[in-house]
């Protein structure tokens, strides 16, 4: 039992990782846009990333070695086999657009439709991984996708929408460490 909840604690941290690190490209992204090269700015930004990252990959080295090897292996075989097909789905839509649309002489448009496309890539893992928390940020990235053309007036080019996204996929991290400190229930003795 304690395994089987260490090995969900590693498994959440390794997702942390990457709402760190892609939350963080957003946000760059959105410096880049509105800022220019503000190297204190961006700095910054990098050193947010990089503490949530480094918190995220302690979580995993701690609960990777407690959690020892796992009760069924065949389900977890399966679980990352899905998890890979949905990845690939993601990143294979994110390419046809990111082509499709500089093609077509919107690019523009790209960012949105990446914000959507990965949006909406959280509804699968959610069920996925029984993170009911994944539903929640991808709402809010599917409402950024197709509220950003309309973001602060600035039409499809403002970058308002990549802060928004990686201030989602930072909160999700976030919220990923404060859910795993206060869900402990630690054993009490009378």
């Amino acid at each position: 039992m304690r395994d089987a909840l260490y090995a969900r604690k590693a498994g959440r941290a390794v997702g942390q990782m990457f709402f760190a690190g892609f939350g963080s490209l957003w946000i760059m992204g959105w410096c880049q846009g509105t800022r220019g090269t503000d190297w204190p700015m961006l700095a910054l930004i990098a050193m947010v990333g990089s503490t949530l990252f480094l918190w995220a990959l302690c979580d995993f080295r701690a609960y990777r070695r407690a959690a020892g090897t796992s009760a069924d292996p065949a389900a977890d075989k399966a679980r990352n086999r899905v998890f890979g097909w949905v990845n690939l789905v993601q990143w294979s839509a994110v390419f046809a657009a990111n082509i499709g649309l500089n093609a077509a002489g919107r690019p523009e448009w790209v960012a949105p439709a990446v914000i959507l496309i990965v949006g909406l890539h959280f509804f699968p893992l959610a069920r996925l991984f029984k993170t009911p928390f994944h539903y929640v940020m991808g709402i809010a990235m599917v409402i950024v996708a197709l509220a950003y053309p309309w973001m602060a007036g600035g039409g499809a080019e403002y970058t308002a929408g990549e802060f928004a996204t990686g201030a989602i996929l930072w909160f999700g991290a976030l919220y990923g460490f404060l859910r795993d400190r206060f869900a402990e229930t630690p054993a009490v003795a009378f």
